[in-house]
């Protein structure tokens, strides 16, 4: 819902901006700029696109203003005040973009383009394919020209810029730079989509390893409070360590400690320690009886349950040698 609010006001901005620029473009008269004496016939205007064009190839940091200024041409007044435009509006970007400046000079030099266009077409020259691609950039803020891959590939796609616009000069249109912006959208929503698959992976695969860290932690304090003082036949301390460790790690993974699987693997923890150490279990015989004729049934139906296997007939042997020692 926020951003189906913000685009209207996008709009409506980029619409107040355009008006401005087309007041500008018609309505002001900047000092020490070589304006004709009076109106120019349009035969009499010169065609400034082969400089323009040629500045951009070789991708020149002069302004525009500076460079009609230099040759002895005779520019109309919308000329003039377009390239003053132009490089207003490049100058503001160079300082407040927050790109490395590597970047930042590349883009300002659209500033030849943008005073053809604003010419011919006055705030149209910023279409939206052009406005939401200079939006777009500021993704790039903190990129640096480390020399790697990564840098390389958004060079690349910078030098593809300037073909495009060399492109745009020499048809006359801005068909070539309004599809060079729309297919870097395309471009950066894929690897957005991309990067966006990969980050959801690392948190699964980071979650999933927290889970891990946090069964194994709390499997090991279970059975470190369970044994804590305890005097037990190394039989059922091994059967603890091997077996049922791995049971509780398990079982919390699975399910949490609130889960069942954990739930019965505590319980018969405690039964192991009651029934291994003699100062808790010989006071009642009977119960000893009880519970040395369930603990290996329940056992196994525990450990089937959290793992779907059956535990391995040997791994009880030594707690039935424990319960048979005890009863006698």
């Amino acid at each position: 819902m926020s951003q189906n609010r913000q685009k209207p006001q996008g709009s409506a901005s980029r619409q107040a901006v355009s008006g401005q620029i087309g007041d500008v473009l018609s309505g002001i008269r900047v000092p020490d700029l070589p304006y004709p004496a009076g109106k120019l016939a349009p035969e009499a205007v010169s065609d400034w696109r082969p400089l323009l064009s040629s500045c951009w190839a070789e991708q020149r940091d002069e302004r525009v203003t500076h460079v009609i200024r230099s040759v002895h041409l005779d520019w109309s007044s919308m000329q003039i005040n377009a390239a003053y435009v132009a490089d207003r509006i490049m100058d503001v970007f160079l300082k407040t973009s927050g790109l490395h400046p590597e970047l930042a000079c590349r883009i300002a030099r659209l500033r030849f383009y943008l005073a053809w266009r604003m010419n011919l077409e006055g705030a149209n020259a910023f279409c939206d394919a052009l406005t939401d691609w200079l939006d777009s950039l500021q993704e790039w803020r903190g990129w640096s020209d480390s020399g790697g891959r990564s840098s390389r590939v958004l060079l690349d796609q910078l030098d593809a810029l300037v073909i495009a616009v060399s492109s745009s000069f020499k048809s006359g249109e801005a068909t070539p730079v309004e599809e060079f912006c729309r297919q870097w959208q395309q471009d950066a929503q894929k690897r957005n989509a991309q990067t966006g698959k990969l980050r959801k992976r690392l948190l699964e695969t980071e979650q999933g390893a927290a889970r891990q860290r946090r069964a194994d932690q709390t499997a090991r304090a279970l059975i470190g409070r369970a044994l804590q003082g305890r005097m037990l036949p190394p039989a059922i301390t091994e059967f603890i360590l091997d077996y049922w460790y791995r049971l509780l790690k398990q079982a919390i993974w699975t399910s949490g400690v609130e889960g069942e699987g954990c739930r019965h693997g505590s319980k018969l923890l405690e039964w192991l320690v009651w029934v291994g150490d003699p100062s808790l279990s010989d006071k009642d015989r009977d119960r000893l009886y009880t519970v040395g004729e369930q603990i290996g049934d329940r056992l196994m139906d525990v450990w089937n349950g959290t793992f779907g296997q059956a535990l391995e007939a040997r791994a009880l042997a030594g707690i039935e040698n424990v319960m048979v020692s005890r009863l006698r």
